[in-house]
């Protein structure tokens, strides 16, 4: 087994988009999401992407993000202004990966995301 793989027996997973009490208990409570969904990323340019570059895309773990299964499932294909994470504290982080993820693969951001991503990096700690 190489450095890059593990295999973990025991721990606890704070998926930084959960509330506290809406932590998963088991594994199979976790999920996988695209901090930009997949469908958003379509809509935003992907559509014309090559199928490498999408599967590029979709793996990418600057992308991804562990979260409980209900989040995702609420989060859906939402794009920032339709769907915001549900811990107020992690608005500016979401934010900032959000908009990194936008910036880093040419994805448009329409004027609804953009006033709601302002509104999330209005959260963030001064500095």
């Amino acid at each position: 087994m190489g450095p890059e793989l593990a295999d973990v027996q025991a721990g606890e997973l704070r998926p930084p988009l959960v509330r506290r009490d809406r932590r998963p208990r088991r594994a199979s409570g976790i999920e996988t999401d695209h901090v930009v969904a997949l469908g958003a990323a379509w809509r935003g340019g992907a559509h014309a992407w090559t199928p490498r570059r999408r599967l590029e895309y979709a793996n990418d773990l600057d992308v991804l993000l562990a979260v409980d299964k209900q989040t995702n499932q609420d989060k859906g294909s939402r794009t920032a202004d339709k769907w915001k994470p549900p811990r107020r504290a992690y608005w500016c982080e979401y934010a900032r990966r959000y908009t990194g993820v936008k910036t880093a693969y040419g994805l448009s951001v329409t004027p609804p995301e953009k006033t709601a991503l302002a509104d999330m990096l209005g959260t963030c700690p001064p500095g």
